[in-house]
């Protein structure tokens, strides 16, 4: 994934203790210092009479900040705290069995191999996507957003920087030499000198030239590489191409290869087959057997690594993790994902064969012992891809959504875990009772789950299909709402239930049902109205469309349409604000990178203004991400997440911008402030939380 360059004021990190069953400590962070490389716009910055915040890290209360947030004082808003390490990319272990490292979207976390205490943070400012460690142990290499930064572990300072757009690197035997597979849109990859950066060589295979591999390793032997993508490839140093499996004609690939410590073998997966290669004369790749791993649920195969003693090959399949004899096919170990479905980006043996490592966004990293199954530790937890944001309305909790499906709780005052629960399809939405005793977690497959705060699950409200679900108490606490279909194949509705007894009160839609489609729901705070978005779909011209309806008879008092002149507008949010008096849109804009917030004032529903938001390419797994939109408590300020992971917040009344926060390294998919104003929360897609209040 790609990321954008990590821009704010210092930031601590944290590392979370683990669960039980496993390896607890206290880590002490460092606290690295990074240089704003984006001031706010459109803002007069006075000379500060206030001494700076420094940001603390999760489990440690907030520093002492100032009072509400409002247009007068908000050039004082600076970060006050960080929650998580990030989604970890890529991990590995030093050869010489010392180190583990784990390569995050926000860093590197060095650990101890042995305890796995917390050594040492290393704050590329931009995130890691695949990282190697010299066969000396003296040398990282980091590949990030078009470059490779490479460290020098004795003392981790920088030690080099290559300009090079890549997705994967490995160290020669000899440490001389990368091997990176190049982000071209053609096969083909690069060697480098490790001292110098320049290009000793360029390895292109002309039979595929559409695709860019996807994986590189250079034998053991220090005379092969191979690399995985779209067809498995071995190539000698001097560019020529030896053998090659493949192209896929069933469009499958692998995006992992891995040598025995001997060279002799090379393991790849595609698809549910694992596949082992002997190596033979001039690097050929003879068949030497496979393990079929098509028993498995959803049994796509992820990394491939075969162990250091050369006896033992492990997988990650979406339905956890596996290791088998490499010479006899036989399992030796396995662990279902906690998920059902999980996505893992990297996979690690610790040098004496004992213990294997895996990486996911969903669990964060968890290490496991081969010989006995034990579960032996978890870290940079609590992970995720960070979609969903909520305040319990005494202000006391945080309740934040994992894409993957795990809704999280966290104390507000130090960001303390408290539970985690809940399962399903891609969770989109959170929502609290008014009591804050109560989360509502609805589901990207049209369901919602009502629990209580004890883990309890007390309804379950089925849906069917795709879409949002947007879950929402009343503000008197009398009923629930959320957008779901009454049947499979029909289109979704607001439906509207009774919260004493779970009976369904209301139903709301739009007129001609067969051509339209409700893609999300918000109630006005007074509870008098309530906008529906939705899709027009008649005929071959789609446009997104806003209708407002009364609560209590469901009639429609008009519909609103953002439309932006010369462009489709899709409806990403809204909302209403706190006193009910304004609605606002977040709309992204068919051709054009930057969106709109589109505000209309509710008393005749005339519309107000379009403030078209500058932001930088979106990055990260966006295809079924929104913009997040929140109003202050006071109504006069706007809030939103941005595409480029910062935080822009409007005056509402004249639409000026008034300040830019930068943080995440990825898409900023929530924000919110706090029921009394003095906070505002943001969460992203990089795994972290950010708290912002005054100086």
């Amino acid at each position: 994934m790609r990321q954008l360059i990590l821009s704010t004021c210092a930031i601590l990190i944290l590392l979370t203790g683990c669960t039980s069953k496993k390896v607890e400590f206290t880590p002490t962070p460092l606290l690295p210092s990074i240089t704003p490389s984006v001031q706010p716009t459109n803002t007069n910055t006075p000379i500060p009479t206030y001494l700076p915040i420094t940001p603390v890290w999760q489990g440690t209360p907030l520093p002492e900040h100032g009072d509400v947030i409002t247009i007068e004082n908000i050039d004082r808003l600076t970060l006050l705290s960080r929650w998580g390490q990030g989604n970890p990319g890529d991990i590995a272990y030093t050869p010489d069995g010392k180190y583990f490292v784990v390569g995050a979207i926000t860093g590197l976390y060095i650990y101890d191999a042995n305890d796995f205490s917390f050594i040492h943070y290393i704050d590329t400012q931009v995130a890691v996507i695949n990282l190697a460690i010299s066969p000396d142990s003296l040398t990282i290499a980091t590949v990030v957003t078009d470059e490779v930064i490479l460290y020098q572990i004795s003392d981790w300072q920088l030690l080099s920087t290559i300009q090079v757009d890549a997705n994967s690197v490995d160290f020669s035997p000899d440490g001389q030499m990368l091997a990176l597979g190049i982000n071209s849109g053609q096969n083909y990859l690069q060697l480098r000198d490790v001292e110098t950066g320049e290009v000793i060589e360029t390895l292109k295979n002309e039979q595929v030239e559409w695709a860019s591999p996807q994986a590189v390793k250079i034998s053991p032997r220090g005379d092969i590489i191979a690399s995985g993508g779209y067809s498995i490839t071995t190539w000698s140093l001097d560019g020529s191409v030896l053998d090659q499996v493949g192209p896929f004609s069933s469009g499958g690939h692998t995006a992992s290869v891995s040598f025995s410590p001997d060279g002799e073998f090379l393991a790849d997966a595609s698809d549910y087959y694992l596949h082992i290669w002997r190596v033979v004369e001039n690097g050929r790749l003879k068949s030497f057997g496979g393990i079929d791993l098509s028993q498995f649920d959803y049994a796509s195969i992820f990394n491939v690594a075969i162990s250091p003693n050369g006896k033992m090959v492990a997988a990650t399949l979406s339905a956890g993790i596996g290791v088998w004899d490499l010479s006899t096919g036989d399992r030796i170990f396995y662990v279902a994902a906690d998920t059902g479905y999980t996505f893992y980006n990297s996979l690690a043996w610790s040098m004496d064969s004992r213990t294997i490592a895996v990486a996911s966004s969903e669990m964060g990293v968890e290490l496991w012992s081969v010989n006995t199954g034990e579960s032996l530790a978890s870290l940079n937890n609590h992970s995720g891809s960070f979609s969903s944001l909520v305040w319990s309305p005494d202000g006391q909790k945080l309740g934040v959504g994992a894409e993957e499906g795990i809704p999280y709780i966290f104390n507000a005052q130090n960001g303390d875990f408290t539970k985690h629960f809940g399962s399903g399809y891609e969770l989109n939405s959170l929502a609290f009772s008014p009591d804050s005793q109560t989360l509502a977690v609805g589901y990207r497959d049209r369901s919602v789950q009502i629990w209580n705060l004890d883990g309890a699950l007390l309804h379950t409200l089925g849906g069917f299909g795709y879409g949002s679900s947007d879950a929402t108490f009343s503000p008197d606490g009398s009923f629930f709402a959320a957008t779901l279909p009454e049947s499979r194949g029909t289109p979704p509705e607001v439906r509207f239930w009774n919260t004493s007894d779970w009976s369904v009160e209301k139903i709301f839609s739009v007129e001609n049902r067969d051509y339209f489609r409700i893609t999300g729901f918000v109630l006005a705070p007074d509870q008098y109205t309530g906008a529906i978005s939705y899709v027009d779909m008649d005929g071959f011209y789609d446009k997104d469309l806003i209708e407002i309806i009364s609560i209590a008879d469901g009639t429609s008092i008009t519909t609103l349409e953002p439309w932006i002149p010369g462009h489709r507008a899709y409806i990403q949010a809204m909302s209403y604000s706190p006193n009910s008096t304004l609605l606002a849109a977040l709309v992204s804009v068919s051709g054009d990178p930057n969106p709109r917030i589109v505000v209309w004032q509710n008393s005749d529903w005339k519309l107000l203004y379009r403030q078209e938001i500058i932001a930088g390419p979106r990055i990260g797994r966006s295809y079924n991400q929104q913009d997040a939109l929140a109003w202050s408590p006071d109504s006069m300020l706007i809030a939103v997440g941005v595409k480029d992971g910062s935080i822009q917040i409007f005056n509402a009344v004249n639409r000026e911008k008034l300040i830019t926060l930068n943080g995440h390294t990825m898409w900023a998919t929530g924000v919110s402030f706090s029921p009394d104003g003095r906070i505002l929360v943001s969460v992203s897609l990089d795994g972290t939380v950010m708290l912002w209040g005054l100086r």
